[in-house]
């Protein structure tokens, strides 16, 4: 069993039932003294037993229901203000929690790469029957990285709200990670950030005056757009349209075609359209047509 469930060494598996499209493991505890959470005196006396289900991932494409037998022990300790408590299992039965640590991996690694509506289709091919709504809770659950703010930052700004709320968004300038977001978009906003990482000592940013205060300006061709274009690309490109060399004025002129010559207005040019009171299909009407060029115009 340990080979098909290595997760499960801390347990005893009793039985697995086929229990419809899923499989039901049965397994229980094995009796070993557990310590007190609030003082930690090691305790085996049971007051009673309870269980707990849980969402194991699946095995070959099937989910699995972890069932686990647990007990509710009694602290030895008079002094202690808990009396009794329930039995946990590290690594496989956390408190609170309804999925095991791998499962509860597997969700949160598709949560960060997927996010909602994607992650669930490719865990419920998986065999994680999962909705979209928890997907998004899970990935809204997960700790912020911790980052540590580079040397060289990207600042620029965005609305929340046009014309009414505006943002400051800071990023990584060599790996283009988000690093932080201020509410505001004045100098002030910044200046209590930069304050707090000292470290940074170069602010690749727009031509806007909001942050120029107390920032070095770094080459707008070195830094990376936040809206994903590189600037400093675009003047560059439209110049490659011409020719890499001026033809001299001395050069042999080249040929140009006369112009073509005129159409008279009594016949309608190639492309041309008749004018509403000349088309066939309109009412008679005993205005002129003197604006356009089909046959009926005086």
């Amino acid at each position: 069993m340990a080979v098909v469930f290595p997760h499960l060494d801390s347990v005893l598996v009793e039985r697995v039932e086929r229990e419809g499209d899923a499989l039901r493991v049965i397994a229980r505890s094995r009796g070993e003294p557990m310590p007190c959470p609030s003082c930690g005196v090691a305790t085996g006396k049971v007051h009673g037993y309870y269980r707990r289900r849980l969402a194991d991932s699946p095995t070959g494409g099937t989910p699995v229901l972890l069932e686990l037998v647990l007990r509710r022990l009694v602290c030895s300790n008079l002094d202690c203000v808990r009396q009794t408590f329930n039995e946990q299992v590290p690594g496989l039965a956390e408190r609170y929690a309804r999925r095991t640590p791998p499962l509860a991996t597997l969700v949160a690694a598709a949560a960060v790469a997927l996010a909602g509506r994607a992650g669930s289709a490719l865990l419920a091919a998986a065999g994680v029957l999962l909705s979209r709504t928890t997907v998004l809770s899970t990935l809204m659950a997960l700790p912020e990285p911790a980052t540590r703010a580079p040397e060289a930052i990207g600042v620029d700004d965005f609305a929340l709200k046009r014309n009414d709320r505006y943002a400051t968004i800071i990023i990584n300038a060599h790996t283009h990670e988000r690093l932080d977001v201020l509410d505001g978009r004045l100098a002030v906003t910044l200046e209590a950030w930069l304050k707090a990482h000292p470290q940074v000592t170069v602010i690749c940013r727009d031509r806007s005056t909001a942050y120029a205060a107390g920032a070095r300006e770094v080459p707008r061709r070195w830094c990376r757009s936040l809206t994903g274009g590189t600037s400093g690309r675009t003047w560059p490109r439209r110049w490659r349209r011409f020719p890499s060399r001026i033809v001299p004025a001395s050069a042999t002129p080249i040929a140009v075609a006369p112009a073509a010559r005129a159409l008279p207005r009594s016949a309608p040019g190639p492309g041309t359209r008749r004018c509403t009171p000349c088309s066939p299909r309109a009412p008679h009407t005993d205005r002129s047509c003197v604006s356009c060029t089909c046959p009926a115009t005086p």
